[in-house]
């Protein structure tokens, strides 16, 4: 046997080891986890020339070899088969890299085609229908594992950035690899972590993301190439990880393991969050709104066009800022669904620009008129669309037209980089910032050629996010797999994504964020909510329940918009919202107020629901804000508990230390909490959800709770240059506010052994930054302009 084993130096007083062992002879292989053996190998196989062949006798191995390496990842060493598939050569790599503090060691398995390969489907009458199944296995897993005190799952998997996620535990029963977490769909990351949470890793893609897939066999799970894809070029190569944690843990492993993706292909999350989007208050037309294929006066349970009688959406939409302007609500952009261009066979995208009917003075007019940039929606391209060679325009396009074969599901797809050029130039000159791609499910699930093609989905999306960069635009995923969740890891101009299903007042679509954002945020991208109203009843709408819809739980809404850490958008109907609500997402200039990272489940909940201690709806989040120099700041959520749950410092990820919290709705009550002290969320629905804002005692005995009003009261956008100093029995701490000139802000701060919150109010300056100051000496606090 040839053991190789990936060290870490001490990590929380215990060698942390990922070690492989690989059988010299056969190629068999096992991971084992800090000693406990979690993946066991199944066969090889590789399909080409329309023949599987398997490692357990048609599969030649020609040779073995070891070495060395360096890659974006760092240095590593390798274990490389060479194999013979009847005439065609396939080579299985190990590569292994240490890890570190902070640092996932990792074993990537990558299998490439030297020479390429033809005839790689499982389906040779229609390749398509093979897509659920792989057609090569490497790594290839049997259901055997070490189970101990017990190891569970969270395996992402659907749409919305694997919004479809399930929970589980290892059992060493076939049962543990589910249908449902394989093929297309199904195929996301997944964490493996033990009970205790004192180890965990995750597996997925590493490389060749949208071909790249999994499927059951006979033995187990295997991870290999899409069966539906009919040959690769000479060179083709994907590739898969496993990543330990560091520290264990679910979201941090899951971030240990993001880090290394975005160290491979150089994507950083501080970037992605420079979008406007992601800093600013926006509107939302998007299904769920108020004004989604519905406009000012037209007829209410009647979605348009035509909006007569009504008002057009430019004469609606400039109603909307003039109310808002009204009510001091800051939006600084719109968003445009899929109302506003032409559509054609299908449902597809004629034309992507808008229709005289809804903008009668062009895109660019709205723009000038509101001063909104625009996030402008697309789905998918129709058969009968204006740029295709095809129809008479000017790009190539593959078209999947009915009329040609009648398996083709009446779907286009462009193929070419200038297309996705001109299209995103000429729209950022009637005022587009970013690009919504929505449907791609749709997409790739109907386009015949992203499916067959080994490259062609990847390059769909390589081009679509090239053109947005060139064009310093940013693009929005929606209705994702966890293949273009994956993908977007490449693609720097992919900045966000939809979390979670469509709104619709009243419903629970909020209720995957606290999970999803964990995927978002490992893989550079922001968790998106989608809209929301920000009052209960908004009469006239097109929804057909128009009637009775009622949004009950507008603030839920609201505070999960905001703790998400992604886009914050309302879509109320002129005349409904509620300023006050809003505001609490945001400075007076419609800034951001939010967290460091998107709030996330905490690790407690995820072991409880994989092994079925916590309802499946129960809800325990937490978000934090770092400022220098001290401990953590938190929000901690509580929504649809079944049961009071007691949370402490160390179920947040924060340091036992000293630390006061209080509860959103009774600001002027604050509680201590050290060591094993705890807060007690209570069983709660979705009206009478809790929020909790917990802040360190500083050194001295002061402590900054910061702006009450707001849903997240100490946020990086708002605070810096946290301070504190002792002379004697005199103590004084500090802390500088920035916004815009003119804004009023409350700061609360508590004094050491105080029960009752101070309350600073100070008024922005010229400059847009103040001090706020207090002290024993100086116990109602002051405003310095700095």
């Amino acid at each position: 046997m040839l053991h190789v084993a990936v060290f870490l130096a001490v990590v929380c007083g215990a060698w942390a080891e990922l070690q492989l062992t690989v059988d010299k002879t056969t190629g068999a292989y096992t991971v084992a986890v800090d000693g406990s053996v979690w993946l066991n190998s199944a066969s090889y196989f590789v399909t080409v020339g329309n023949t599987t062949y398997s490692s357990t006798g048609s599969l030649k191995q020609q040779a073995m070899h070891q070495g060395n390496g360096a890659d974006t990842n760092g240095a590593f060493t390798f274990t490389s088969i060479e194999w013979m598939a009847g005439t065609t050569p396939w080579t299985t790599t190990f590569r292994e890299y240490a890890g570190g503090p902070g640092v996932a060691p990792m074993i990537v398995f990558e299998q490439s085609f030297p020479q390429g390969a033809e005839g790689t489907s499982l389906d040779t009458v229609w390749p398509f229908n093979a897509r659920d199944n792989v057609s090569s296995g490497f790594p290839s897993i049997t259901p055997k594992v070490d189970v101990g005190d017990g190891v569970g799952f969270l395996a992402f998997a659907g749409d919305m950035t694997g919004s479809n996620f399930e929970y589980g535990n290892r059992t060493g029963e076939m049962s543990d690899f589910r249908k449902s977490l394989a093929g297309v769909k199904g195929f996301g990351p997944v964490c493996y972590f033990a009970k205790d949470l004192s180890k965990s890793v995750v597996i997925s893609s590493y490389s060749q993301f949208m071909a790249a897939s999994n499927g059951l066999t006979t033995e187990g799970l295997a991870y290999g190439l899409q069966a539906s894809v009919t040959a690769v070029p000479a060179g083709y190569s994907l590739s898969y990880v496993v990543a330990q944690s560091p520290t264990g843990g679910v979201a941090a492993a899951f971030e240990a393991w993001g880090d290394r993706l975005l160290e491979r292909y150089g994507k950083d999350r501080a970037v992605t969050y420079t979008d406007y989007s992601l800093n600013y208050l926006g509107y939302s037309t998007d299904n769920g709104a108020f004004y989604y294929y519905q406009t000012e006066d037209h007829q209410p349970g009647k979605r348009g066009p035509p909006y007569t009688p009504g008002k057009t959406y430019e004469e609606t939409l400039i109603d909307v800022k003039a109310y808002a302007d009204q009510e001091g609500i800051p939006y600084k952009y719109v968003l445009l669904d899929s109302w506003w261009y032409y559509q054609g066979e299908g449902s597809g995208v004629t034309n992507w620009i808008g229709r005289p009917d809804i903008f009668p003075h062009g895109n660019d007019y709205l723009r000038n008129a509101t001063g909104w940039p625009i996030m402008g929606h697309n789905r998918f391209w129709a058969v009968d669309n204006v740029y295709a060679k095809q129809n008479g325009g000017d790009y190539d396009f593959v078209v999947e037209a009915k009329a040609d074969n009648k398996d083709f599901h009446n779907y286009a797809w462009p193929s070419e980089q200038r297309f996705w050029d001109d299209l995103l130039y000429n729209s950022s000159k009637w005022g587009l910032f970013m690009y919504e791609q929505d449907w791609l499910d749709t997409e790739y699930d109907n386009v015949i050629h992203l499916n067959t093609d080994a490259d062609a989905a990847r390059t769909w999306l390589l081009q679509m996010g090239t053109a947005a960069s060139r064009n310093h635009l940013t693009i929005q995923y929606c209705m994702s797999h966890c293949r273009h969740i994956m993908q977007s890891v490449e693609i720097p101009a992919v900045t966000n994504a939809r979390a979670s299903g469509d709104y619709h007042a009243g419903s629970d679509q909020w209720s995957p964020l606290g999970t999803t954002g964990i995927f978002a945020w490992a893989v550079g991208i922001a968790p998106t909510k989608d809209n929301y109203w920000s009052t209960d009843v908004q009469t006239g709408s097109a929804y057909g329940d128009f009637a009775t819809i009622k949004e009950s739980f507008n603030r839920l809404q609201a505070a999960v918009s905001t703790i998400s850490k992604g886009p914050v958008a309302p879509s109320d109907k002129i005349g409904r919202s509620d300023t006050a609500l809003i505001l609490k997402s945001c400075a007076v200039d419609g800034r951001l107020l939010q967290g460091d990272k998107p709030a996330m489940q905490l690790d407690r909940f995820q072991v409880g629901k994989a092994f079925g201690t916590v309802g499946n709806t129960d809800q325990a989040w937490v978000t934090t804000t770092t400022l220098p120099d001290t401990e953590p700041f938190a929000v901690l959520m509580g929504a649809t508990l079944s049961k009071d749950v007691d949370v402490s410092l160390a179920d947040m990820g924060l340091a036992v230390k000293k630390y006061v919290a209080y509860e959103a709705n009774t600001t002027s009550t604050v509680v201590s909490l050290s060591g094993s002290s705890t807060i007690s969320l209570k069983a709660c629905g979705k009206w009478d959800f809790q929020l909790w804002a917990l802040a360190p005692v500083l050194g001295n005995g002061w402590t900054l709770l910061g702006e009450p009003s707001k849903w997240v009261p100490v946020s990086a956008a708002r605070f810096h240059s946290l301070a504190y100093d002792s002379n004697g029995a005199d103590t004084e701490a500090s802390v500088i506010a920035v916004g815009p000139e003119g804004e009023k802000i409350e700061v609360a701060w508590l004094a050491p052994s105080a029960t009752t919150p101070t309350v600073v109010s100070c008024v922005i300056p010229r400059g847009s930054a103040v001090s706020v100051q207090i002290g024993s000496n100086n116990p109602k606090g002051s405003c310095v302009q700095v």
